[in-house]
């Protein structure tokens, strides 16, 4: 029986680790994370729909919706880029909340002591710096969700059961996939109750599966309005790519608990103490994430495609539950000296995210400071050759040209709006080259003939003059463009990839790294 001096430990906790990731925001104007630049666009066109009469705005009353509604309404009063500083904050703080409840209600008050010494990393995770936020409160909703379904498996109590549905619904506005992976959490630990007796399976049924029927519905009606998107509008971003079984087990710490660069190593630390004690302990009847769980999500993990229709990092998102899986199988209690070394690991891992926030932040405002040599409304072709500035594990500059169309609404291609999921969609689908994953593979594989006659050469492509036809793709490329853009937001651009911008742009700004070029003879709006 939890006590409310446990729940007060755990909140305790809660904040404890919550100060710990999320001070570095108090650094830095806008989070450095990957995908917020285009999810302010996106909030950009939502706003002002008339600029972008070739996107439809898909509503807030959907799954994936939480960070739009936040930007639309709370932007408004505080401004864009304090409000999604604030979201950040929000999503941050519900999962060291959400994780700590879990442990507390899973295991007990000891297992949380010692759970919090793995959670900093899990909490600050890989997703938060690639900028899926609604996909990190979601995940934070999920926690809270199984956490309650473990109480009332215990004991079944209306308001439990409320809470429940609540839950559920909360869980398919964030995100999706995490409520998906609720799901799948849930029925298998139901087939493992089965086995054992029937009669428990179906108890078990009604106080966990039946009061999550708001959510379920809700999520089956988001997937069937994905599948009755018009073929017109869908866009294959991706082909399916798998990885092999080394990128596994390297991707359980590189893409989950390791942040932007390898000062946040200390990481490691946590990562291979609880992969050991998981392995040890990997029997263990845990609620919810029993023996055959932990091997469902070691398979989803392990065959799921990485990359999947438009979702990159697809099996990547089962990693936080295959790791709360393990962490959920933390003794209750640790030698000293490796309490001590998990202490100083987290401590370490902290004041690393500080210094990377600050360093990608000069990134940031290195590549944004050409925005008022742009005009309001300009048609704005964003070619960025280097992606990582100070990063290593992230490429938060590739959506950069975001910032551009949040302070003039400049007609950029590149928006998330693959899917109806995604806050807007294609009205029809967009030009395959200035599709945003299309045009950013261009731009990185034509970097320099060298860079692209090596990559092919690595893939086992071989072609005649390689360089001739480097530069016959990009003259392709510019007669294609070249009309549809007055302006130019170059990246860093290697010599040999500059010598071939057409003569018509002339630099208007120039910073470092960046240039601004616009079009002779061009229409200035």
């Amino acid at each position: 029986m939890k006590t409310r001096s446990d729940e007060t430990v755990a909140l305790l906790c809660a904040a404890a680790l919550f100060v710990l990731v999320a001070w570095p925001l108090l650094l830095v104007e806008v989070p450095p994370y990957q995908d917020v630049p285009n999810h302010l666009a996106v909030s950009t066109v939502i706003a002002h729909p008339a600029d972008y009469p070739d996107l439809v705005f898909n509503g807030f009353f959907k799954t994936n919706a939480a960070l739009y509604a936040w930007e639309h309404f709370v932007g408004r009063a505080v401004g864009p880029l304090l409000a999604v500083r604030l979201f950040a904050a929000l999503a941050l703080a519900l999962s060291a909340v959400s994780y700590t409840r879990l442990l507390l209600v899973a295991r007990g008050r000891s297992e949380l002591l010692v759970g919090c010494l793995f959670l900093a990393p899990m909490i600050h995770s890989f997703a938060v710096c690639l900028g899926l936020l609604d996909f990190t409160l979601g995940l934070g909703v999920a926690m809270l969700l199984l956490a309650e379904i473990i109480r009332q498996r215990r004991a079944q109590t209306a308001a439990g059961a409320a809470r429940i549905a609540l839950l559920s619904a909360l869980a398919w506005w964030a995100h999706l996939v995490p409520f998906a992976l609720v799901h799948v959490i849930v029925l298998v630990d139901l087939v493992a109750v089965a086995i054992r007796s029937r009669a428990e399976a179906r108890d078990a049924f009604v106080r966990s599966v039946l009061p999550m029927a708001p959510g379920t519905l809700l999520a089956a009606w988001s997937v069937l309005g994905q599948l009755l998107l018009p073929s017109s509008v869908r866009v294959a971003s991706y082909a399916s790519i798998w990885l092999a079984p080394w990128d596994l087990i390297i991707n359980l710490w590189v893409q989950w608990l390791l942040p932007f660069t390898p000062r946040s190593a200390a990481s490691i630390v946590p990562c291979v103490v609880l992969a050991v004690i998981a392995w040890r302990r990997r029997r263990d009847a845990v609620p919810l994430f029993g023996p055959a769980t932990f091997f469902a999500l070691a398979a989803l993990y392990a065959f799921v495609p990485y990359v999947m229709s438009f979702w990159a990092y697809a099996n990547t998102r089962v990693e936080p539950f295959l790791w709360t899986a393990a962490l959920l199988r933390v003794p209750a209690r640790l030698p000293k000296w490796l309490v001590a070394a998990l202490a100083c690991a987290t401590l370490a891992y902290s004041v690393s995210l500080g210094v990377d926030y600050v360093r990608l932040d000069r990134d940031r405002k290195e590549i944004v400071s050409g925005i008022p040599s742009v005009p309001e409304r300009a048609s704005l072709l964003p070619l960025v050759f280097e992606t990582k500035g100070a990063s290593v594990n992230t490429r938060p500059l590739s959506h950069a040209w975001g910032y551009y169309v949040l302070a003039k609404r400049t007609a950029t291609p590149g928006f998330f709006a693959t899917s109806r999921m995604l806050g807007v969609t294609y009205r029809e689908a967009p030009d395959p080259e200035l599709e945003g994953v299309a045009l950013e593979h261009f731009v990185g594989l034509m970097r320099d003939p060298t860079w692209t006659c090596d990559t092919f050469a690595a893939a086992g492509v071989h072609v005649g003059d390689c360089e001739a036809i480097w530069r016959e793709n990009w003259r392709a490329f510019w007669r294609h463009v070249e009309p549809k853009f007055d302006w130019l937001l170059v990246w860093d651009a290697p010599p040999a990839a500059a010598s071939v911008i057409p003569p018509e742009y002339r630099d208007v700004f120039v910073n470092g790294r960046l240039r601004i070029e616009h079009r002779e003879g061009g229409v200035t709006p």
